[in-house]
């Protein structure tokens, strides 16, 4: 069931996506941004109102359809706004890991405060109701903000005509190639909020001395796991937007390359944690950043180059690096399950950091001359 649920987000926040971006793109609208924001925060504040785990999944497929309606088109506007796409792009990027971190930290609090004592859960997720107040505030704000702001450049229509075929052919392979990186990203993403899942709860086990999890146990595993998953965007928000200050549109190419590999080494550390350790939760947050860092730390990148590579369709670019490679990413948390129910939970992590460094691999054959230029 867990890894039904975080697999169907995945899947119905990627195939919203470029539909939604190719008509975004087509009649340069910014309601599908508006709307996706409004319909993921009532789905995510109702997910306590679920009295059935199949009101559960239509829950999250709502809100992640909603989440995904969202973002091409808020990506595309950061980056016709800046001045510097990538780093437009990153601080776009970095403001969601902020939230992420927010919600993954305080939404645990929020349930285990109002779940009282003994432990409620249901009384306890009833309470993320109250998260619809500030939500709305952000929906209103998102308005007022994109309301009169096109999505792709004035000359991009001009550019590419002037563009001959094999450029063309050229950039689209580009863009086929930061999409496949992306695939690689997500799904080693997708698989490691599984994983790191698991390992909090062994950790909470294994300190207990007991080999079953109770409602209390629960709750302190889940406050465990939402620093964990924090974790995890604190280095994908903090690397991307380092990467975005420091790094010319000529040096992104070889961050692409090399910046995957530091995360895949911290994935592999962390079999080396001992589950009992005291000081385990510690040195488990320092490897969650780094692999934050190594898988989401140059997807900022990825958005710009797919906007740089088909500027005539940046919105569409955009769904496609970010919602096509999400379908697919919906694979992660059953690929987890399957590897820790047969070569365990140590073992999945290294082969995801195996896989992780092929995403480095693929980006040499990102075109160096066009994005150069």
């Amino acid at each position: 069931q867990k890894a039904l649920l975080l697999g169907i987000g995945s899947v119905s926040s990627g195939i919203v996506q470029p539909i939604l971006a190719w008509f975004s793109d087509r009649y340069d609208s910014r309601v599908p941004s508006i709307i996706g924001l409004l319909v993921a925060v009532l789905g995510v504040s109702f997910i306590g109102s679920a009295s059935s785990f199949a009101q559960l999944v239509m829950i999250q497929v709502v809100a992640t359809a909603g989440i995904g309606a969202y973002h091409p088109g808020a990506a595309a506007t950061a980056g016709q706004l800046a001045r510097r796409r990538s780093l437009g792009i990153s601080i776009f990027f970095l403001a969601g890991m902020a939230g992420g971190v927010c919600g993954n930290s305080l939404s645990p609090l929020l349930v285990d405060h109002f779940a009282g004592r003994p432990v409620d859960l249901v009384r306890g997720l009833h309470s993320l109701r109250w998260l619809i107040i500030p939500g709305l505030v952000c929906v209103a704000i998102l308005t007022w903000a994109i309301r009169s702001v096109p999505h792709r450049a004035h000359d991009s229509h001009a550019r590419h005509v002037a563009m001959d075929a094999s450029e063309r052919r050229a950039r689209w392979r580009g863009l086929g190639v930061v999409y496949l990186g992306n695939i690689i990203r997500f799904t080693v993403n997708m698989a490691l909020v599984s994983l790191f899942i698991d390992w909090a709860d062994g950790h909470v086990l294994s300190r207990e001395g007991v080999t079953e999890m109770t409602s209390a146990l629960s709750v302190h595993s889940s406050k465990l796991n939402g620093i964990l998953q924090g974790s995890m965007q604190v280095g994908m928000g903090a690397f991307g937007i380092m990467l975005g200050v420091m790094l010319s549109h000529r040096t992104e190419r070889r961050a692409m390359i090399v910046v995957p590999f530091l995360g895949a080494g911290a994935i592999m550390l962390v079999p080396l944690i001992g589950l009992g350790s005291a000081w385990g939760p510690t040195m488990a947050v320092g490897c969650a950043i780094l692999a934050g860092a190594g898988f989401g730390g140059v997807i900022p990148i990825s958005i710009s180059m797919a906007q740089r590579l088909v500027p005539h369709h940046a919105t569409l670019a955009t769904g496609i690096v970010l919602g096509g490679g999400w379908v697919v990413a919906a694979s992660g948390p059953a690929l987890a399950g399957i590897g820790v129910a047969h070569v365990g939970l140590g073992t999945t992590f290294v082969l995801s950091g195996i896989a992780l460094s092929f995403s480095g691999i693929v980006s040499w054959w990102l075109p160096r001359e066009i994005l150069d230029d």
